[in-house]
């Protein structure tokens, strides 16, 4: 339960996220603020279901931190898988309050979520005290059913996820891209919003990969090992051409090169852990490569030559084309016969 400050905070923040959403506009400050007063604040720990499918739709929820899963069974795949995400400032549910229809679909929280939520006995309490209030819903109403059967002619087949990477099991996301047989583009973003890195399926097969320099299975096995900030996005679309994401076609199955890309994201973590600090300087004690494993005898290689002189391992992989897996994965069986020491 929040005191009575950061109650008055709350609110403050709720009513300006709700003057941006068609639900309330054209409402004074004051009247936004009695909507937002009259709702309460949740927080929803990983897994929790804030709404089933068949649920009386009898209250609506704005998403103010984290994510919301919507999940419901398709024509495609009778099992239910994540078919949205809603990200923070998203108003879910005020349709479905306005028509009084049951929930269509079950809402997960995929990570930790703070969620306010205001019932349909509180919102028509106070809608009733506004003049011209049940006008401005009517036509809200119906200008978005416009909007959405002209969505709906021009992209009835596309399909869209978007969210913030701390938010989400990215193994998941791509299972299920897999499971739904998707053609399209998956891509990630920094900050700033520049892509870093891109993933084509076709027909749920992970078909190109890049990311920095890297290319095919690498590329792939790199995305999963990077950093949670930024945001991914995937856009569905059947016109993509192969060769202008990567000259490299990825020829597994796929859910063979996203069990492979785990494993070797949790085998990561092992190693790092064995290996001496990757920010010391190491330095070649031979020029001779000694090496059994062909698949990556080149990544050795170049990481002996580079190690001519001394180099830290940290950021090597700038320098040698391979994922930062396969890099630590070669610098330890380097260290562990020697052929490679610290300085």
């Amino acid at each position: 339960m929040l005191d009575a400050a950061l109650k008055s905070k709350a609110d403050m923040e709720i009513s300006e996220i709700l003057r941006t959403v068609d639900l309330f506009d054209g409402l004074d400050v004051g009247q936004v603020r009695a909507f937002a007063e009259a709702g309460e604040i949740r927080v929803l720990e990983r897994g929790e279901l804030l709404f089933r499918r068949g649920e009386p739709s009898d209250r609506i929820f704005l998403l103010m931190d984290g994510a919301i899963e919507i999940i419901r069974a398709t024509a495609d795949q009778p099992t239910p898988v994540p078919v949205a995400y809603i990200t923070p400032g998203e108003l879910v549910g005020d349709m479905a309050l306005l028509t009084g229809t049951p929930r269509g679909s079950d809402a997960r929280i995929p990570e930790v979520a703070m969620i306010w939520e205001l019932t349909s006995e509180r919102f028509d309490r106070i809608a009733e005290r506004i003049p011209g209030y049940g006008m401005r819903l009517a036509r809200m109403f119906a200008r978005r059913m416009q909007d959405l059967i002209t969505h709906m002619r021009r992209q009835s087949r596309r399909k869209e996820l978007t969210g913030k990477l701390r938010h989400f099991d990215m193994p998941t996301v791509v299972q299920t891209l897999i499971n739904a047989k998707q053609n399209g583009l998956l891509s990630f973003m920094d900050d700033e919003g520049k892509t870093f890195a891109e993933v084509m399926l076709a027909n749920g097969a992970i078909d190109r990969a890049w990311c920095g320099p890297l290319h095919g299975e690498e590329a792939f096995t790199e995305i999963f090992l990077l950093r949670d900030e930024g945001e991914f996005i995937f856009r569905s679309t059947d016109t993509l051409d192969p060769e202008a994401i990567s000259p490299v076609a990825i020829e597994a199955p796929a859910m063979h090169v996203l069990m492979e890309a785990m494993r070797r994201s949790d085998e990561l973590t092992k190693l790092r852990g064995e290996m001496p600090d990757l920010k010391r300087s190491f330095e070649a004690v031979t020029t001779a490569l000694s090496w059994s494993d062909p698949a990556d005898t080149d990544v050795a290689q170049a990481v002996l030559r580079l190690l001519r002189s001394p180099r830290q391992l940290d950021g090597l992989n700038e320098l040698v084309p391979c994922s930062t897996y396969t890099l630590c994965r070669v610098a330890k069986i380097l260290i562990d016969t020697r052929q490679v020491a610290a300085v």
